[in-house]
């Protein structure tokens, strides 16, 4: 059979072969976090499309489509091409009557056995979470992790800046260009000072004042001092 991995690859190699920008493994914050869709892609206009790809049509791979239906445009499901039968000719009814999903057949080709719906996307979280890495970072279907989070871009983004300007503040910071994936600056600010005080954003800590430091910048003042 198939591996996850493999259709994947299929799906993407399609959907760019349609004219898609396509993203995998991307992760989102807010009221999805945790959530990470297989493949996001955009079509020229805005349209978002989420596909979800699976070895089988299960209720698992319904739900997690099903999480998509505010964030996407179309949603599609991926599974593997077998023969027809009367249960899975039930479940293709259920995927298209109830909950408006596509439903593509991946062999060696792929086959649009149903389409999906055009809904309203009621929120740009998904679009705006996707970044060039996810393009190239992670393979969909691999679930071998290292994929691309918006806190850890966010986070890397601000160790950058530190270590080219010292003794900066989260505010100075966010002004002097480091995006993030917060609501606002007000929510950034509060959850970024945590995750520096706890060590979770590699090479920044906090100090005098909530200034902040890199650790680079710290070893040099070391040496100042000692030499």
């Amino acid at each position: 059979m198939i591996t996850e991995a493999a259709l994947a690859a299929q799906v993407v190699s399609w959907l760019e072969g349609c004219g898609h920008d396509v993203y995998q493994e991307v992760s989102v914050g807010g009221a999805l976090v945790g959530r990470r869709a297989d493949i996001v892609s955009v079509q020229p206009g805005g349209v978002v499309t989420v596909v979800e790809c699976k070895v089988h049509l299960s209720f698992d791979l319904l739900e997690q489509a099903r999480a998509w239906t505010r964030h996407a445009n179309m949603i599609w499901l991926a599974i593997p091409w077998a023969e027809m039968t009367n249960g899975r000719r039930e479940a293709i009814r259920v995927v298209r009557t109830f909950y408006g999903f596509g439903l593509l057949e991946v062999e060696r080709g792929i086959v649009e056995r149903v389409a999906p719906i055009h809904r309203a996307r009621h929120t740009d979280d998904l679009l705006n979470s996707l970044r060039d890495e996810h393009k190239t970072h992670a393979k969909a279907g691999t679930n071998r992790g290292g994929h691309v989070t918006t806190f850890a871009m966010t986070a890397e983004a601000l160790a950058a800046f530190v270590a080219a300007n010292p003794a900066s503040s989260l505010r100075e910071a966010f002004a002097g260009g480091v995006a993030h994936h917060y609501r606002t600056d007000d929510q950034a600010e509060e959850r970024l000072e945590k995750a520096i005080k706890q060590g979770l954003i590699e090479g920044v800590h906090m100090g005098w004042k909530r200034r902040l430091w890199s650790t680079a910048e710290d070893a040099k003042r070391s040496l100042s001092a000692t030499g």
